[in-house]
C-alpha cells in the first residue's frame, strides 16, 4: 500500500479518517498529493495500462476510487471491456419473505423483479459482468474458513455456469 512508503500520505488519509483535516463549508476536505483526472480512458490508461490489465495480480494492488455506485459501474465496464475473454453475467438472488406477501406466484416473481432493479448507494447492483482473470472486490462474508471475507481481492480463475472458482 501507499501508506507503508509515503509517511506524508499516510498522515493525510489518518488525519481524515480522525476527523481531523481542514474541511471547508461544503465538509469537503483537499486531497493532497494524489493525481485526479476526468477523463476515464486517461484514468484507465494510467492505472491500468494493458500490461497490467493482462497481469491479474498487479492488478489487485491497483484501484481507481469512486463515490458512488454508477461511477463504479462506468469504471468497471470500461476497464472489463479492455480485458481478453468472453464476459460471463451472474445475477444476485433477492430472499423475500412469502409470509407478508400474496399467495399469488405473480406476485412474489413482480416483487422480485422490482427489487432486483433496485439500486440504492450502499448496495451492489443486482448483475455482475466477470471475465477470467478479473479481480473482484468481496463485500460480504462468502467464507471465513477459506479466507473469502469482507474486502478480500479475489481473482476469477475459471467460470462455469454451476460453480465460480476463485483464488487469492
Amino acid at each position: 500500500m501507499r501508506n507503508k512508503d509515503d509517511p506524508r500520505f499516510s498522515k493525510m488519509v489518518d488525519d481524515i479518517g480522525n476527523g481531523v483535516s481542514d474541511i471547508d463549508e461544503a465538509g469537503l476536505t483537499t486531497i493532497t498529493g494524489v493525481r485526479t483526472e476526468q477523463a476515464l480512458d486517461v484514468v484507465i490508461d494510467f492505472g491500468f495500462p494493458d500490461d497490467v490489465l493482462q497481469n491479474p495480480s498487479a492488478c489487485a494492488k491497483r484501484g481507481i476510487i469512486s463515490t458512488h455506485n454508477d461511477s463504479v459501474a462506468r469504471v468497471n465496464a470500461a476497464v472489463l471491456a479492455r480485458m481478453n475473454g468472453e464476459t460471463c453475467t451472474l445475477q444476485g438472488r433477492t430472499m423475500l419473505d412469502h409470509e407478508h406477501l400474496d399467495p399469488d406466484v405473480d406476485d412474489f416473481f413482480r416483487m422480485s423483479q422490482f427489487l432486483n432493479q433496485m439500486e440504492p448507494s450502499s448496495v451492489p447492483s443486482h448483475d455482475i459482468n466477470l471475465k477470467v482473470g478479473v479481480v473482484v472486490l468481496l463485500c460480504r462474508n462468502l467464507s471465513i474458513d477459506d479466507c473469502l471475507t469482507n474486502g478480500t481481492k479475489v481473482v476469477l480463475s475459471r467460470f462455469n455456469p454451476l460453480r465460480k472458482k476463485f483464488r487469492h
